[in-house]
């Protein structure tokens, strides 16, 4: 997994096509796989953050096809927001996913949303639910277990209602 974060040399804008085909020329001869490139985004954020995140999923998009042409890896991001806002939040959550899986297709890439401790998405419920809200081929969960245990859900309140997911 590439963090393509604030500050990392794999910062988007550090990654020149060249530093990309070095990129992908070393992950080939490694027999190495890139699993996804993390993006932060956030679904809570204000209106005018949401047209720069789905900016991003085009350029990560573009960046993602050049390091594995042949299976671009999926953009993963957590979702933002505090447990306590999760009612008030979701429906605008929803709605916000919804136009970041547009764009993630527009652009040829995918998405995977990640749930967080303390997160509005902190549980199995809340991220099936959200999911469900803009279910589609490019769109798909990541399972951090850690998250979940942390919020108390064990293995089997956590595993079959989102492994066919993630």
């Amino acid at each position: 997994e590439l963090p393509l974060l604030p500050g990392y040399p794999t910062q988007p804008d550090r990654l020149s096509p060249a530093i990309r085909g070095e990129i992908r020329r070393q992950v080939g001869d490694l027999g190495l796989t890139i699993s996804a490139l993390t993006y932060n985004m956030s679904l809570t954020a204000p209106d005018p953050s949401q047209a720069r995140f789905r900016d991003g999923i085009k350029f990560v998009a573009e960046i993602a096809r050049d390091l594995a042409p042949d299976r671009p890896p999926p953009i993963q991001t957590s979702i933002g927001g505090k447990a306590e806002e999760w009612e008030s939040l979701r429906e605008t959550m929803a709605v916000r996913l919804r136009a970041w899986v547009a764009t993630a297709e527009a652009s040829g890439g995918s998405l995977v949303i990640t749930p967080h401790v303390g997160h509005a998405v902190n549980s199995p419920d809340r991220l099936l639910w959200l999911y469900r809200q803009a279910e589609h081929p490019v769109l798909g969960l990541t399972f951090d277990r850690s998250h979940f245990e942390l919020e108390g859900y064990s293995l089997a309140q956590s595993v079959p209602p989102l492994a066919p997911h993630t």
